[in-house]
Formats: structure tokens, C-alpha cells, sequence
């Protein structure tokens, strides 16, 4: 006659069968998920800074205020926000190293943003030119670092099936638009 397993054996087995294998999830994966949970709401906020960023920048080249409205405007609510949001995004602690390493090139790319806001309100303030083009240029680098962490953490979460489910903020083009807003300053100077 046949033997039969052991009841424990065949529970055990009755169990997977019934589990949904998707119930049993890798760890990177179950990072990605918590990462991309605990960045859409930072992320969506950045989008927004960004954008109205950029339209700051067109404001200035269509109607050029007086620089110490700018730097007002500038001290008031961009460098605040820039910050808030570089201290979000600190707190969030990635558990794979791979996905730690890509969330560190965003903190760095945001805390440059935030000392280019801090020194293009100095230049602003200061009706520096020089300084205001030195800080632009400082903001573009951060923005085009930015969008490098984009590129880079979007793909590393579709490599584990994730994605975001907003638009991040270089797929807004906020680069561009402040790209073509970097010489303004000059404008508003005079």
C-alpha cells in the first residue's frame, strides 16, 4: 500500500498551493513599494515648487519686477519650500543599497537647489548679476542632477515593477523653462 505524508506534510502544501506566489515578496521589491509610497507625496510637492518656479521665471522675462520683489518672493517661499522638501526627502530611509544609493543623489541634487535658491535671493537682493548668473547656473546643475535621480530611480523601480503613478518634475519641464529664465536677471537689474 501506499504511504501517506505525514499531515503536517500535506497542510504545508495544501498552503502554498492555495498562497498567491505574489504574496511571497522579495524584499528589494517590498522597498520599492514603500519607497515610491513614502516619494509620491514629496515628489508631487517638488513637481509644484518646480512649476511655479518656472513660472516665476516667466513673469520676469515678460514683466520684469523690481529685484527686491524677486528676492522677497524668492526668501519667502522658494527657499523655505526648497528646504522643507530636502528635509522630506532625508527621512526617507531606503533599505536596499542600491535604492539608498539613488535616493542620496536626489538629497544632494535638492540640497543644491536649496543654497542656489538661497544665493539667487542674495543676488537678487544685492542686484549682483554676476552672483545671480553664478547661482543660476548652480540651480541648473542641481535640476539637471535631479533629473539624472529621475531617470535613474524610475528605472531601478520598473526593473522590480514599480512605478510612480505621478509625473516627476522633469517630465514638467521645469528645466527648460528655467533654462530660458537663467538671464533674467539682467533684466530685472536694470
Amino acid at each position: 500500500p501506499r504511504r501517506r505524508k505525514p499531515l503536517m506534510t500535506r497542510l504545508a502544501l495544501l498552503l502554498l498551493v492555495a498562497c498567491d506566489s505574489s504574496l511571497l515578496v522579495d524584499p528589494a521589491v517590498a522597498d520599492a513599494r514603500a519607497y515610491q509610497a513614502a516619494m509620491e507625496p514629496i515628489l508631487a510637492r517638488n513637481a509644484a515648487l518646480s512649476r511655479a518656479f518656472t513660472d516665476l521665471a516667466a513673469q520676469i522675462k515678460k514683466s520684469p519686477p523690481k529685484a527686491s520683489k524677486v528676492a522677497a518672493l524668492v526668501e519667502d517661499r522658494f527657499v523655505p519650500a526648497a528646504r522643507k522638501l530636502a528635509e522630506e526627502a532625508e527621512a526617507v530611509d531606503p533599505q536596499t543599497d542600491d535604492l539608498a544609493r539613488v535616493h542620496a543623489e536626489l538629497e544632494q541634487a535638492w540640497e543644491a537647489r536649496a543654497e542656489s535658491w538661497e544665493a539667487i535671493h542674495a543676488a537678487w537682493k544685492a542686484a549682483d548679476l554676476d552672483a545671480y548668473e553664478a547661482a543660476t547656473r548652480r540651480y541648473l546643475a542641481a535640476t539637471r542632477a535631479e533629473a539624472r535621480y529621475e531617470d535613474e530611480v524610475t528605472a531601478l523601480l520598473a526593473r522590480r515593477g514599480v512605478r510612480f503613478t505621478i509625473p516627476l518634475s522633469s517630465q514638467a519641464g521645469h528645466a527648460a523653462g528655467a533654462s530660458k529664465g537663467s538671464s533674467q536677471g539682467e533684466k530685472a537689474e536694470k
